[in-house]
């Protein structure tokens, strides 16, 4: 497992209370913050469960999931 799995999991209770935060004016953004936030955290172990490829595509999609979940935390601020 990389050591980046670890991080991440240290993080989904961060973007949880952020996306309980956020949910108060926008419950879509906040669900979408909770959905790429635990798919970050998904793909990371589907990759580490795959070789090939298949490894490195879900590791792909876990950097995508992780700008989305960024994404989504500066257009909440941005937001306001």
């Amino acid at each position: 497992m990389l050591r980046i799995y670890n991080v991440a999991l240290d993080v989904v209770p961060v973007a949880i209370g952020l996306a309980d935060v956020i949910a108060g004016k926008d419950r879509d953004q906040a669900r979408q913050l909770r959905r790429s936030m635990m798919s970050v955290v998904n793909n990371l172990a589907a990759g580490a469960g795959n070789d090939g490829g298949t490894r490195r595509q879900r590791y792909k999609d876990a950097l995508g999931s992780t700008m989305e979940t960024i994404g989504n935390l500066m257009a909440s601020q941005a937001a306001g």
